[in-house]
């Protein structure tokens, strides 16, 4: 029998440690970039880097990648965001939409994660997520994340539910 497979989305957010001044040392062609310019390259680089680690463990689980999932009226595809604030601290929030089943899923993002980890460019993993068309909604913080939710209030708590409702229009 046809065993149908469901789509899932992975994603992690993290703060970023861009090493401009490492890649200045290591690299002797990127030492005379403008610094606007080396940071693009460090970001080139860091997502590379993450979404190659994401297609090996879904690889290594029986996942297929694909470009995008849309789901809940929204649609998510298989990259990376960055993003700078204003205090010029780094983020990215990287993706990786497949196919598969359950099982697979759960075990690739896990290694995924677990990868994400041991990477010097990323220095804090702040929000992990799974969710997939079979109902799947996984999601994970950092413990000074959790500490904060803990402390709000049950009105803010019902409305990030609200807002984080899929099926909400």
């Amino acid at each position: 029998m046809f065993k149908r497979k469901h789509q899932y989305l992975m994603q992690i957010d993290g703060r970023l440690n861009l090493r401009l001044e490492e890649l200045r040392e290591q690299v002797p062609e990127l030492a005379s970039l403008p610094e606007d310019e080396l940071r693009s390259v460090a970001l080139e680089s860091i997502e590379h880097e993450v979404m190659d680690s994401a297609q090996e463990a879904l690889g290594r689980h029986g996942q297929q990648v694909i470009d995008r999932i849309e789901t809940a009226g929204h649609v998510f595809l298989t990259g990376a965001e960055f993003m700078e604030n204003e205090a010029g601290e780094h983020y990215g929030t990287f993706s990786a939409a497949f196919k598969g089943d359950q099982e697979g899923a759960v075990a690739a993002t896990d290694l995924w994660f677990a990868h994400l980890q041991t990477f010097r460019s990323i220095e804090n993993i702040g929000h992990m997520s799974l969710r997939g068309t079979d109902g799947t909604d996984v999601h994970h913080f950092d413990e000074a994340l959790e500490k904060r939710f803990e402390t709000l209030d049950p009105e803010t708590l019902a409305r990030i539910d609200e807002l984080m409702d899929p099926d909400r229009p």
